[in-house]
């Protein structure tokens, strides 16, 4: 069944995909494109409707795998080979991830250097710790997950743990982690349990020495869930059905059992070639696989979780696919409205299928979608939640006939766009004068 799924997806991919052909097709990618304004996605507050009462594991989160890893060392020749983001941190986390992958070296006099392998990616832990908690002060209904392992060093824990105990001791930080209430406890924390505070997934070896935390570990063990991670796989080919199985077992688990409330970390990101080469062939073909698929289980809120899915290079597309799944909660004041933000539907009065384009309000940067590859030529109606003006082209990259929208419209076939006509969108904030 699983190999039937897999070639019914692959076909509309069937030719070697480059990531300059994919920037220009849908934006799905951010490899060889330095200049990220036209692929910007803004999703600061995705969290904030989302009840309290919700398991992390049963959300869907978009996560960057070796998120600091943007400049790929000094020399140029091994920027290519190193490189695995566009996005600075702070806009990561804009754009809506909240998973990060933070690998740490132990310098000659005892700090905490970023690094990706043997190369040093030019900041700290510190810089780290900073951004995050700057960020959740300006967004309190947020969390972030943060894996924290030792990268290259390979010292022994006795001596990391400590040093990992130092950067999170210091004042600023204090209040701005939440650990596990045991040891034993891998079950995800409650959304409302960790607003405002990141979680770091433990994936190395100790425990607090002093103050009031001596003897607890440091977060969630890493090494206790579900994940796949299969970065070396000989083909893109063999990965992508790794990657799928994961999606179909994630599925399976949340039906029931043992992991049922632990968090899946699904990696879509290899080493073979470089990380830009394969974000090229992997991203578009997750996306697709996303879009298409009808194996998602759906609880009683009416969620489907694709779980934690770890992107090389991720755009708009992919990132706001993987967020679309939480929509369907219902928020804290008990409503099915979706959250705030654009939404496309296939159907008259916002029916039928729909996909999220993003963020809507006042506050936020400019972005566009030069190619709504999901939903091309479906537009039926639109909706808009927030403070924003959106403009849907007949064509690709912003051209032909073009209808800007600052509120709903259940029927968009009777203004110039037309009824399934849109190919790109640009939305911009509706500033209150």
């Amino acid at each position: 069944m699983l190999l039937g799924v897999l070639f019914a997806f692959l076909a509309p991919f069937s030719r070697p995909v480059g990531a300059a052909d994919i920037l220009e097709a849908d934006d799905v990618v951010g490899a060889k494109n330095r200049d990220y304004n036209n692929a910007w996605v803004s999703n600061p507050d995705w969290m904030g409707d989302i009840p309290d009462s919700q398991s992390l594991a049963r959300l869907s989160i978009p996560g960057t795998h070796d998120t600091m890893s943007r400049f790929g060392g000094i020399k140029r020749l091994t920027r290519e080979f190193v490189e695995c983001q566009t996005l600075t941190l702070e806009e990561q986390l804009n754009a809506g991830v909240r998973m990060i992958d933070i690998r740490l070296f132990v310098t000659y006099n005892n700090t905490l250097q970023l690094h990706h392998g043997r190369f040093d990616l030019g900041t700290n832990f510190d810089d780290v710790l900073n951004t995050v908690s700057q960020f959740m002060a300006l967004h309190p209904s947020e969390t972030v997950l943060m894996r924290v392992k030792q990268e290259e060093s390979d010292v022994p824990e006795l001596i990391f743990a400590p040093l990992v105990e130092k950067y999170l001791s210091n004042p600023f930080f204090a209040n701005s982690f939440w650990l596990p209430p045991t040891d034993d406890d891998v079950s995800a924390p409650q959304l409302g349990q960790v607003r405002g505070k990141f979680v770091i997934l433990q994936d190395f070896g100790g425990k607090w020495g002093n103050g009031p935390n001596a003897g607890k570990r440091f977060g969630l063990n890493y090494g206790a869930m579900p994940n796949q991670d299969n970065y070396a796989e000989p083909n893109y080919y063999t990965k992508l059905f790794d990657i799928i199985s994961f999606f179909l077992k994630t599925q399976k688990d949340l039906q029931g059992g043992a992991d049922s409330n632990k968090l899946h970390l699904n990696y879509i990101s290899d080493a073979l070639i470089t990380p830009d080469k394969a974000a090229s062939f992997l991203n578009p073909r997750t996306l697709n696989y996303l879009v298409s698929t009808s194996t998602m289980y759906t609880d009683s809120n009416g969620l489907s979780s694709a779980g934690v899915v770890m992107m090389d290079f991720p755009g708009p597309a992919l990132i706001n696919k993987v967020l679309s799944y939480n929509y369907p909660l219902k928020d804290r004041a008990g409503n099915t409205t979706p959250n705030s933000g654009v939404y496309l539907y296939e159907d008259t009065n916002y029916s039928g299928k729909g996909y999220f384009v993003g963020g809507c309000s006042a506050d936020m940067p400019s972005y566009t979608i030069k190619y709504i590859a999901p939903f091309n030529d479906a537009t039926s109606s639109i909706r808009l939640i927030g403070n924003c003006k959106v403009t849907l082209y007949r064509d690709t990259n912003l051209k032909g006939n073009g209808t800007s929208f600052t509120s709903s419209k259940s029927f968009v076939g009777n203004v110039g766009v037309g009824n399934d006509a849109a190919s790109s969108v640009k939305v911009e904030p509706l500033r209150k004068k």
